[in-house]
């Protein structure tokens, strides 16, 4: 027996609230008189997150049940699998590490066990008491024979998350640990990157070393002029489809944080034509509604700011604390908008 996606059961529930609140009540009574728009979506985000959480509970017990009555063979590993998911995703790593101990004193060679191995890992590195129990999952993990690609993006993330709790030292030993693997060593490209990430730890608390340079509206723009503010230093260019990826998440962002103290500074590395202009760059700024401003020589890597800031591929990137001092770098996704989120929490020193 298959048990139900999680996915397809939250939203059923949630439908079926939702839709019984709108029948049942002309409108929400709690509502505020002139509610903006980012306050009516976060709202109900916050409402729907509450919703799914507790169907997710819902679906921990009835997972917990098929597992007591004893299911065997491929059923009972998937339960496994999917109660250790659904129990990461409440937050209850006690149950993730417990569950996943249990399921190999059942299945010591289960074909699982590399993703039980995983989820484990993850409700470890969550925790800033269990980053050290992190290194030694991965090396069971390497008992598994991953691929080399896969086994390095384990232990990067690992670097992540002692950063993610302002672990300097701790990211820089993981860092040494992937500079002695056999495979990096050997592989150039992999060492250069690899000591990239360990050298930037260095700059991490140290003031950002600033520029005064003309944006394409002709204005100047250097990064003391948003002291006081959360600011990200974005290089970029619109050749670089990376770059085009993150740049919806961007506009998003700076459409929702900009008001609470968060600016962006772009640098194109686009080239700039035979006229001297930089036409691409110009219309995809105004299609993508991009307001920031934007720095660009038309020098593309000769860029004097590439040049000057050592970049040596893109999207690269500068996330700056409200005195101006180097936070992270080279954040992008969901781990920039959470150090966003740090950030602007914090108060800016007087």
């Amino acid at each position: 027996m298959r048990l139900p996606p999680l996915a397809f059961a939250a939203a059923c529930v949630f439908l079926v609230v939702s839709v019984s609140s709108a029948v049942s009540a002309e409108g929400p009574a709690d509502a505020p008189a002139a509610e903006t728009l980012d306050g009516l979506r976060a709202r109900f985000e916050a409402q729907e997150q509450e919703a799914l959480k507790l169907v997710r509970r819902q679906y921990l017990s009835a997972l917990e049940a098929h597992l007591a009555r004893q299911v065997e063979g491929a059923d009972r590993e998937e339960a496994y699998l999917v109660l250790l998911q659904t129990a990461l995703n409440l937050g209850e790593r006690a149950k993730v590490y417990a569950l996943g101990d249990l399921y190999f004193k059942e299945f010591p060679k289960g074909e699982a066990g590399t993703e039980v191995l995983r989820l484990q890992f993850l409700a470890k590195i969550s925790d800033p008491q269990g980053l050290s129990e992190g290194a030694a999952i991965l090396e069971r993990l390497e008992e598994f024979r991953l691929e080399t690609g896969d086994l390095l993006a384990y232990w990067h993330s690992l670097a992540a998350a002692h950063l993610e709790f302002d672990d300097i030292e701790g990211a820089g030993k993981v860092y040494n640990t992937i500079l002695n693997f056999s495979f990096v060593k050997e592989n150039r490209q992999a060492s250069d990157y690899f000591s990239d990430q360990k050298a930037s730890l260095e700059e991490i608390g140290k003031p950002f070393e600033d520029f005064d340079e003309k944006s394409l509206d002709g204005k100047m723009v250097s990064a003391s002029l948003y002291r006081g503010k959360v600011v990200l230093i974005d290089f970029w260019a619109t050749w670089c489809q990376p770059c085009m990826q993150e740049l919806p998440g961007l506009v998003e962002g700076y459409r929702r944080y900009q008001p609470q103290g968060f600016e962006i500074i772009g640098i194109s590395l686009d080239q700039e034509d035979r006229k001297g202009d930089l036409p691409n760059l110009r219309q995809v700024i105004r299609r993508k509604k991009v307001t920031w401003p934007q720095i660009a020589d038309g020098q593309g890597w000769q860029s004097q700011l590439a040049e000057k800031y050592k970049i040596r591929s893109i999207p690269a990137t500068y996330l700056l604390d409200r005195q101006g001092r180097i936070y992270r770098k080279g954040l992008r996704g969901k781990a920039l908008w959470d150090a966003v989120n740090k950030l602007l929490a914090q108060p800016a020193e007087k």
